[in-house]
């Protein structure tokens, strides 16, 4: 049985989770402004948990559902000075882990929409087939459904894989980092649609972009989707610390409209470095 204080935790997270018509918006008063004295001293306001909530939800649904967040480069918000100070402390990134951990469950693992809104059928094993055909190693996949892009995976090569799940498995509310077959991961899953990146790799940057994904196997799921830290990752964060890792590419993130430094597939779509060889249901 679950302790007060574990049920007590959990109603506040919940509390969060459903302000305002089942979303992270947090009321205009805790939105004001935060405290820079908590941050100093590693430890989180209730404004500023507030704020991050409302962060990691809308990053949340670029990944579980797609949508797309307007791009503002502007660093004044205090979503940015949160960002930064996650970023820059382990002790701070813990206690964002524990805040954040819930809410991103939820999301990701609520019903998906794709029977009801998609009329796409799945990838088959052919196209599967056609796509392995036509893979490198090194090669960044993004797939998705629902006419969006979801999900970024690093190819190893020889069907093998290296990704970031925030579903259920292995023993763990959340998989994380994982090393798996390309097509055992397609056969589990729904999708209709992928495009496939290429960087320009040398053997040598190669080698070190591959070495440093199988690396990463093993680490949990970046529930506050900070894009400048390597203890935890998303799945485009993984990717794209493989590739700055290496040196090999010039994609880089972009402030969201509150103000967060996030990675996501587009970013790496319109990064002029990285040569589209593949398409399937993607214009």
């Amino acid at each position: 049985m679950k302790s007060s204080k574990t049920l007590a935790i959990s109603a506040l997270l919940l509390s969060f989770l459903f302000t305002g018509c089942g979303s992270l918006a947090p009321s205009a008063n805790l939105r004001a402004g935060g405290s820079d004295s908590a941050l100093q001293a590693e430890s989180l306001s209730s404004p500023d948990k507030a704020e991050l909530l409302a962060n990691v939800n809308d990053n949340a649904e670029t990944f579980s559902e797609g949508v797309k967040e307007p791009q503002i480069a502007s660093s004044g918000s205090r979503g940015n000075i949160i960002y930064r100070a996650l970023a820059g402390s382990k002790i701070l990134r813990s206690m964002g882990y524990a805040i954040t951990a819930i809410p991103v469950q939820i999301k990701f693992n609520k019903p998906g929409k794709k029977l009801t809104s998609d009329p796409e059928p799945r990838m088959g094993s052919q196209e599967v087939d056609a796509l392995l055909a036509s893979l490198q190693p090194g090669d960044v996949i993004q797939c998705g459904n629902n006419g969006s892009f979801v999900h970024a995976i690093f190819y190893l090569g020889s069907d093998e894989i290296v990704h970031a799940l925030a579903q259920p498995g292995n023993g763990k509310k959340m998989i994380g980092v994982l090393e798996e077959k390309l097509s055992g991961y397609f056969a589990r899953v729904d999708r209709d649609k992928v495009v496939v990146l290429r960087p320009r790799w040398t053997l040598e940057k190669l080698a070190d972009a591959l070495a440093y994904a199988k690396a990463q196997v093993g680490k949990d799921y970046d529930t506050l989707f900070l894009s400048d830290s390597d203890d935890r990752f998303f799945c485009t964060e993984l990717v794209y610390s493989a590739l700055k890792h290496s040196g090999v590419s010039k994609v880089a993130p972009h402030i969201t409209k509150r103000h967060w430094s996030l990675i996501t597939n587009e970013d790496f779509r319109n990064c002029p470095d990285l040569d589209v060889v593949y398409r399937f249901r993607h214009e």
